[in-house]
């Protein structure tokens, strides 16, 4: 009951998400900035390896539960039932994925046990991070896209779905960058030997055109909720559009690094990315419960005026 009176806490729930959100960006900056004046690494090994992905994880359980509360509000046969689901079970498999990819790693961190993992097979070892990135990646955007078409069919059966816009025009012909360059490594990657890890590798060139589509229509539901003059609803679309395009960006910064076009120590502008996305991913469905929490709120106000009156 207390988590279920905490969730409906209308005014605090974005807002501490936001403040969460807030101090951990500083934090980044903080060291971004240590590093810029000092030229020691060290405290950016530790921002990346500690208070990011504990951050990160908490973020994915907390979209998680506002996932499935917003999904519970949802009577069954209600179009957006199915949406706030497959949302749900997109946040399940971030969450998922963040769980591997950090407790199952031979790779220092707050989340890594390396003693536990010390009997288990190498290779296994090996495959956790890769399978838990997976997981929080490719799946979890499927999963998402998947819902969020099933929002543009229910909006669409409403005659209130919005043709896109130069904004969205714009965002998405800048998203689109990524799959081509996916696309130039892939063809230099074909013609090299395969490697053990060759599957996860087919599977990282799916995240790119996903993370595209996906982008375009969460821009399209939040310029339709526009038009409907929804407040917080526009928010909660905005929230994932964002949380989507922040996403792009993060595979954007991996990708530089990856190939030397920026410096190792530009992993704390991935993490600080990554905190956005994480951000952008709880305040969806956060909004979502508030507007109808609020909804609500406002009919029993509504009927108890009316039976005052009787």
């Amino acid at each position: 009951m207390r988590l279920r009176g905490y969730l409906d806490a209308e005014p605090r729930l974005a807002g501490w998400i936001l403040l969460a959100g807030g101090v951990q960006l500083a934090a980044g900056l903080a060291v971004g900035l240590i590093w810029l004046l000092t030229g020691e690494p060290a405290w950016i090994r530790l921002y990346v390896l500690y208070p990011g992905p504990v951050f990160l994880t908490g973020l994915a359980a907390l979209e998680l539960t506002l996932g499935l509360t917003a999904w519970s509000y949802f009577a069954a046969g209600d179009p957006l039932r199915p949406a706030w689901l497959l949302a749900s079970l997109a946040a399940a498999s971030r969450l998922a994925g963040l769980l591997a990819s950090q407790w199952l790693t031979s790779e220092p961190g707050l989340l890594a046990h390396r003693l536990w993992l010390s009997t288990w097979d190498p290779q296994a070892v090996l495959s956790f991070p890769r399978l838990g990135l997976t997981a929080g990646g490719q799946v979890a955007m499927a999963v998402l896209c998947c819902g969020l078409l099933v929002v543009i069919h229910a909006y669409r059966r409403h005659r209130l779905r919005a043709e896109p816009g130069p904004l969205e025009w714009t965002v998405v012909g800048g998203a689109a960058l990524f799959p081509l360059l996916e696309l130039r490594d892939a063809a230099s990657w074909l013609a090299g030997p395969v490697n053990t890890l060759a599957p996860f590798k087919i599977l990282s060139l799916v995240a790119a055109p996903l993370s595209a589509l996906s982008l375009y229509v969460a821009l399209l539901l939040r310029r339709s909720s526009l038009n409907m003059h929804g407040g917080l609803i526009a928010r909660c679309w905005g929230s994932y559009s964002l949380g989507i395009f922040a996403t792009v960006c993060g595979y954007l910064g991996v990708w530089a690094i990856t190939h030397g076009y920026l410096p190792w120590q530009a992993r704390v502008l991935v993490a600080l990315i990554w905190c956005v996305s994480a951000m952008a991913y709880a305040l969806g469905p956060a909004y979502q419960v508030t507007a109808i929490r609020r909804a609500r709120r406002a009919a029993l106000e509504l009927s108890g005026a009316e039976a005052g009156t009787e």
